[in-house]
């Protein structure tokens, strides 16, 4: 079932790029030139604290943030509701972006507790070894395997809670404990789900390199750009996908 949510979230996309391109193409590419445009200038006094002091920065930063949720409201609403979006963007929706933005306030701050909490367990465990006098290669491999648990863990409880910003745009939210129940036996699918996400995100990476080093550092910015908006889509979608599938109890394909 994890693969299938997966191939559905991307099949979304691809089925559906002319409503996708109205409802993303400017929010997100506009946010973009504009940091390529403000940011490089900056880089080059090879002083990393004008990045922030400069003003702009920080507002290309709450643009492309603003923009985002924008997006992800907007496709929220045409996957669900059937909402079309207008020819250059969809309809602004405040009351529907500001409760979209609190609840992706929450869940970055319950990752953000979990995160520090996995840090502590790793050095913990770096500790004791290290006072046991343990094989270097045994830490790191401990060292590793506890991180990669620990962040399984996160995203899978990142994605069961994630329903409910679904939820949020089109107007029928539902509390994290519901969010939670919902989604009840599921983990192993979404950690199915989880590791293809980590997996399209490693080739995506491994593909920019090799565009970097083979073509040009112009060629992986190009494909790093277009990819970077599928993820955004894709990944929005996901979140649709499970929450039409365990709240809405739609089928799936």
């Amino acid at each position: 079932m994890g693969f299938r949510i997966f191939a559905h979230a991307l099949q979304l996309v691809l089925s559906n790029l002319g409503p996708a391109l109205n409802i993303s193409a400017l929010l997100y590419f506009l946010p973009v030139v504009a940091s390529q445009i403000i940011v490089p200038p900056l880089l080059e006094l090879n002083d990393p604290a004008a990045l922030l002091r400069s003003p702009w920065v920080l507002v290309v930063l709450l643009v492309s943030i603003a923009a985002s949720m924008w997006v992800a409201v907007a496709w929220h609403r045409y996957v669900l509701l059937d909402e079309m979006p207008g020819a250059f963007a969809p309809p602004l929706r405040l009351g529907r972006l500001l409760p979209y933005f609190g609840r992706s306030l929450l869940l970055g701050m319950i990752g953000g507790v979990l995160g520090g909490l996995l840090y502590v367990a790793v050095a913990f465990l770096s500790i004791l070894l290290l006072a046991a006098r343990a094989n270097p290669a045994l830490i790191s491999l401990a060292f590793i395997a506890v991180a990669f648990i620990g962040l399984f863990a996160i995203a899978i409880i990142a994605y069961r809670l994630s329903i409910t910003l679904a939820a949020s745009a089109v107007e029928r939210p539902i509390s994290l404990g519901e969010a939670w129940a919902a989604t009840r036996g599921a983990n192993g699918t979404i950690g199915l789900l989880a590791l293809l996400s980590l997996l399209a995100i490693a080739v995506v990476a491994v593909v920019t390199s090799a565009l970097d080093a083979y073509v040009g550092v112009w060629a992986g910015a190009l494909w790093q750009l277009f990819a970077s908006w599928i993820q955004l889509l894709a990944g929005v979608s996901i979140i649709t996908t499970l929450y039409g599938y365990y709240v809405e109890k739609r089928p799936i394909g």
